[in-house]
């Protein structure tokens, strides 16, 4: 699996709040983590946003 850098809400790491594709300034984001793309987490958040229809 892939790992996915992520922020999550608060110091517990139990909600993600964005994902990136590159590490942030933790003084800006300073709940960034790493996960994998399979990883429970992860899974919910992406859920949050429907499937790209590439015809519009």
């Amino acid at each position: 699996m892939a790992i996915v850098i992520v922020e999550f809400t608060d110091d517990t790491e139990t909600t993600i709040k964005a994902s990136y594709s590159a590490p942030q300034d933790p003084a800006d984001h300073p709940h960034m983590g790493e996960v994998e793309e399979d990883d429970p987490r992860y899974v919910a958040f992406m859920a949050l946003f429907p499937p790209s229809n590439p015809w519009g």
